[in-house]
């Protein structure tokens, strides 16, 4: 009788032991954090789930930090109000200086690009995103203006920004608003209803700087406007490379200039699936080489555009409104218009340059 007790003691042990076990090997839930504060402090304890400053405050550099530490995807709310960092100092990536460093999966909801702000305040970029360049987080962030940083956004990992504002980010090597690489593949990037304004880089991409090697881009109802360029693409630089594929849709530059091509937008494909440019309108741009509108370069081509218009731009070399370059085009090019654009050189509308073309 004594050894039979023994034995469903024994058993019940080992039940709950295993049921310890195997509750300690699940993954950690997803957290939720609302800020409830515009001011700029770091967590007091990073990773024990309370979104806490030293005054007890929900900032968002504390949301951030927070999320960081933890496992799983988390989200963080961002009400209406300025967020201004203020925090100085570069070069480290737990967000507790400078920028807010996102180096876990996390969704950002902000209450709309109106009301919700996230200020750099010129003292570094406003957010990195995976800034290890691992590749292996998602981020998600909606409804927000990312303004006045030494670049707005950066991402090497899988990015959807949507409804949002990039505005007045200057310093960035390249993207002024924003730069999304693609470290692994595959990976995307999408972006969609969102409007970048007066935003600055020494390289490519004075408003939006999208692609890579991995990259599967989807960019749409895009608005750029008064972003400037050292490089190429005023408004928009868009890059589909390798054996990968995008779609840039609905997009309209404005105002933009760029020290090389593309005044307004520059979309380049060096990939045998190509993909899609339509429905983009490019005025008033200006470009200090080829395609003062538009400039789509590419290697072997087999993209289709549809919809492009260019008006009232102006390039230094050729094509004053939309500049067409191939080495090997085997896509589809309809429904072009350009008017009242000027070039330096030839092309003053539209100018095709192509080594063996198939059809344009």
């Amino acid at each position: 009788m004594i050894a039979s007790v023994r034995t469903v003691l024994v058993l019940a042990l080992l039940a709950l032991v295993a049921a310890l076990v195997s509750i300690g090997d699940r993954p950690a839930a997803a957290a939720d954090f609302t800020v409830n504060s515009t001011a700029d402090a770091v967590d007091a304890t990073p990773g024990d789930g309370v979104c806490a400053a030293a005054g007890g405050a929900c900032t968002l550099r504390a949301a951030v930090q927070q999320a960081n530490a933890l496992a799983g995807p988390d989200t963080i709310t961002l009400p209406a109000g300025a967020y201004t960092l203020t925090i100085p100092g570069t070069g480290e990536d737990a967000a507790a200086t400078g920028d807010l460093d996102i180096i876990d999966s996390l969704t950002l909801h902000g209450a709309g690009a109106e009301t919700a702000v996230i200020d750099g305040g010129g003292i570094d970029r406003v957010l990195d995103v995976d800034p290890d360049n691992t590749g292996n987080i998602s981020v998600g962030i909606a409804g927000v203006t990312v303004r006045n940083g030494k670049g707005g956004i950066r991402s090497y990992g899988t990015l959807t920004l949507e409804d949002s504002t990039l505005s007045g980010n200057a310093g960035a090597e390249h993207g002024g608003g924003l730069y999304a690489v693609c470290p692994a593949s595959p990976m995307t990037v999408t972006v969609t209803g969102v409007t970048a304004t007066d935003n600055q880089t020494t390289g490519d991409g004075g408003g939006i700087a999208v692609g890579s090697a991995n990259c599967l881009l989807t960019l749409t109802d895009i608005t750029a406007s008064g972003n400037t360029a050292g490089g190429s693409g005023g408004g928009v630089f868009y890059s589909v490379v390798s054996n990968e594929t995008g779609a840039l849709t609905n997009v309209t530059a404005s105002n933009n200039s760029a020290g090389a091509g593309g005044g307004g937008v520059y979309p380049a494909t060096v990939s045998d699936k190509g993909g899609t440019l339509s429905n983009i309108t490019a005025s008033g741009n200006t470009a200090g080489g080829s395609g003062g509108g538009i400039y789509h370069g590419s290697v072997s081509d087999k993209a289709t555009l549809s919809g492009l218009t260019a008006d009232g731009n102006s390039a230094g070399a050729d094509g004053g409104g939309i500049y067409i370059a191939a080495r090997a085009w085997g896509g589809e090019a309809t429904n072009l218009a350009a008017s009242g654009n000027a070039a330096g050189a030839d092309g003053g509308g539209i100018y095709q340059s192509c080594r063996s073309c198939r059809e344009a």
